[in-house]
């Protein structure tokens, strides 16, 4: 899980990317069925992101999503580290951080930390926060870094719904993101890990993939036969079948 490590033993431990974080696992629609966040909105975040200058004209954004295949549909493009990029993104976008002041942030990150993922990397965690609240700026800067991180103990720390979010990560050898707890499942304990289930979410408990619960209930199946069959509480296959509605909806 997270650690709390000095910076300089975390540089030292930040390596390349593992292949399996780079290969395309996903469809821009599964990510955003994964994360729970609108299509659209990731297409925006993968592939560009259309705004409003101050001036009143219109631009559009670099990507802030790893994604490999822009102009394709229906095939994956998106691998692991954009889909942990993109998750946190979600809690950004939720504390009303518009994503264009983002791109700031992430470059400032970037030069400091010299690391092209760092919205993936384990840095972001121990350093990235502390580094975001001293970096100079315009009045611009600083109020939409406010939103994201706080002075805390004379240390600059994110702030809470961030910090939340980061705790559902778990950083590998590498120093990036390798796992991903996804908390719309509650106590269900649903995990993503690019070398398990193609990908794909399933229960930390016992391996099963969530999909191949839920297309059983789907087909008819009762929650008491799933929980039987899938060896798993009734409250288990609940939160399940509640987060997949939410998405539905």
């Amino acid at each position: 899980m997270t650690s709390t490590a000095p910076a300089h033993d975390t540089v030292s431990r930040v390596t390349e990317l593992p292949p399996q974080l780079l290969q395309p696992l996903y469809t821009v629609t599964e990510a955003s069925r994964i994360l729970q966040i609108p299509t659209a909105t990731l297409a925006n975040w993968a592939r560009g992101y259309a705004f409003s200058t101050p001036s009143g004209s219109h631009a559009v954004g670099v990507p802030l999503v790893t994604d490999f295949g822009r102009a394709k549909r229906h095939v994956p493009t998106l691998p692991f580290v954009g889909l942990a990029e993109a998750a946190f993104l979600t809690a950004v976008r939720s504390t009303g951080v518009p994503m264009q002041r983002i791109r700031p942030a992430l470059d400032r990150l970037k030069q400091e930390m010299g690391l092209e993922h760092a919205l993936a990397s384990q840095m972001l965690f121990t350093d990235g926060a502390e580094l975001l609240i001293n970096l100079p700026g315009s009045a611009e800067d600083a109020r939409t870094l406010r939103n994201l991180v706080v002075a805390r103990n004379n240390q600059g720390v994110f702030v809470p719904v961030i910090e939340g979010f980061l705790r559902h990560i778990s950083y590998g050898p590498s120093g990036y993101a390798e796992a991903l707890k996804l908390p719309q499942y509650g106590n269900a304990g649903v995990t993503v890990d690019p070398s398990v289930a193609f990908g794909m979410p399933f229960l930390s408990s016992n391996g099963v993939q969530v999909d191949a619960i839920l297309d059983r209930f789907d087909a008819g199946e009762s929650i008491g036969e799933l929980a039987d069959d899938f060896d798993i509480t009734r409250a288990v296959v609940e939160s399940l079948i509640r987060a997949s509605l939410k998405v539905a909806a």
